[in-house]
């Protein structure tokens, strides 16, 4: 048999629809007929598109299993027969068509519930439905072209018994997923199984001559119904599939925030805990020197300062940040103790600029104080004469500037002495990463010998620029 025979065989008894002059009141079931094949294709094409935008798998197989459907229930439409018109390859390709839009339903729920994660051994049963469909359409091609097309009708039907039973069993497993998108999914499935099971009710129950005549009464309408249904359902799992997916980024990016926050926070915690120590066993041994000397009245003052300034350390140790204002008020602590320690003393000139508000200005706890000691033990306590240290803090646009001048021996000369006496400072280094931890690596840390040639005098200045939001 030829294939051209096999056609004009297959379409034998497909005009057993009367003419639409014979039909009463056709309108409103042609219209929904159309309706229902202009909204598919209307979906296929918008989530057609989001897969040009964004190759999700999802989004490609939930569009071809809408097109799949559109070409069924095209075929599978009363109107299609109602004139006398002979279209030979509808009964050819009509079941292959109804079974591809199951290789499409089935590869689409593959994908949007991850099944190869969720439920990794159900998935493979339906990897093999997928390649067992395939394999299948491909051989009632066969077997229609050579037998004959009668025996396409039953061969499909076995296949979509096996299918339905598939299609609720793939139900229950997914339920236990106990997601909003599968719930989606498993109602618009109950709405297209509810449709064909009112279909196949209609076919036996309603005569053919009543279907002829009164086309609302197809059983094309109760499955094109449930196909509309399904769809709208499907929509709506996506697009909770989809809000899922952001809001699960959401909270990963959130727990990555706060992952980094708390790596910040332990590195500052770390690097205060080298740097407080430091301080207070300098501060310890000036205690020491004086009960050594038996000079009790300057060893009660200076322990009070030191418990007033170890009250302050101790009470902010614990925190990421303080207040400008706080920090002035424990640096002017510092600086008095230290005052004492210094053989001869020095002066401290603190100057802030009146269009500074240091109660609304975060910094790092006691971030100057390595500074001040290196001016003081580094500059000043080698200096004979007067000894100056100034602190300057002055707001430029949205920074404050913080320049700490002192009229010590100088870089040079510190870092000489300090290579012969074999001492090394870590203060600075430790407070340098603080600083530039807690901005972001917005602030800048510049420390220069101050310069003859500018007719300034002899010293060190260290300016620290901090953005004032950080």
């Amino acid at each position: 048999m030829s294939f051209i025979q096999f056609l004009e065989k297959s379409v034998e008894g497909t005009n057993s629809y009367a003419p639409l002059s014979g039909i009463q009141d056709p309108d409103w079931p042609l219209g929904f007929f159309a309706w229902v094949q202009g909204m598919l294709l209307v979906m296929f094409l918008y989530h057609f598109f989001i897969y040009g935008q964004n190759k999700s798998r999802t989004f490609l197989f939930y569009s071809l299993y809408i097109l799949a459907l559109t070409i069924y229930f095209l075929f599978e439409s009363p109107a299609i027969f109602l004139e006398p018109i002979r279209i030979p390859f509808i009964p050819v390709i009509y079941h292959q068509i109804h079974l591809l839009a199951y290789v499409f339903y089935i590869s689409f729920i593959r994908e949007l519930a991850e099944t190869r994660i969720t439920v990794p051994k159900w998935d493979k049963v339906l990897k093999f439905l997928v390649y067992f469909l395939l394999f299948y359409i491909v051989f009632i091609a066969v077997i229609g072209y050579f037998i004959g097309p009668s025996l396409l009708s039953t061969l499909a039907s076995v296949a979509l018994t096996i299918l339905s039973i598939a299609s609720i069993t793939n139900a229950v497993i997914l339920f236990k997923i106990k997601s909003p998108y599968i719930y989606f999914f498993i109602l618009g499935t109950i709405c297209y199984v509810i449709g064909a099971n009112l279909a196949l009710y209609a076919s036996y129950t309603v005569p053919s001559e009543q279907i002829q005549n009164h086309l609302a009464l197809s059983p094309s309408v109760y499955v094109q119904v449930g196909a509309v249904m399904e769809i709208l359902f499907f929509a709506l799992s996506i697009g909770s599939r989809i809000a899922s997916i952001e809001r699960d980024k959401n909270l990963s990016e959130i727990a990555l925030l706060q992952k980094t926050l708390e790596a910040s926070e332990l590195k500052m915690t770390a690097l205060r805990a080298q740097m407080n120590p430091h301080f207070v066993f300098n501060a310890l041994n000036s205690v020491r020197s004086y009960i050594i000397k038996n000079d009790a009245e300057k060893a009660s003052d200076y322990l009070a300062k030191f418990s007033k300034l170890i009250r302050r350390i101790l009470k902010n140790s614990n925190k990421n940040s303080i207040s400008l204002s706080e920090e002035l008020e424990t640096i002017k602590t510092y600086v008095q103790l230290e005052a004492i320690r210094i053989k001869g003393g020095f002066n401290f000139n603190l100057d802030l600029d009146e269009n500074i508000v240091p109660e609304d200005i975060e910094v790092p706890a006691l971030f100057l104080q390595p500074y001040i000691e290196n001016a003081i033990w580094h500059g000043l306590s080698h200096k004979d004469g007067e000894k100056k240290l100034d602190l300057t803090i002055r707001q430029v646009d949205n920074n404050i500037e913080l320049s700490l001048t002192d009229n010590g021996i100088g870089i040079m000369a510190s870092s000489e002495l300090n290579k012969n006496l074999g001492k090394t400072s870590v203060g600075t280094k430790i407070t340098s990463d603080r600083i530039q931890s807690f901005y972001d690596d917005n602030a800048s840390i510049q420390i220069r010998e101050r310069d003859y040639d500018l007719e300034e005098e002899k010293g060190t200045e260290v300016k620290i620029i901090l953005p004032i939001n950080k």
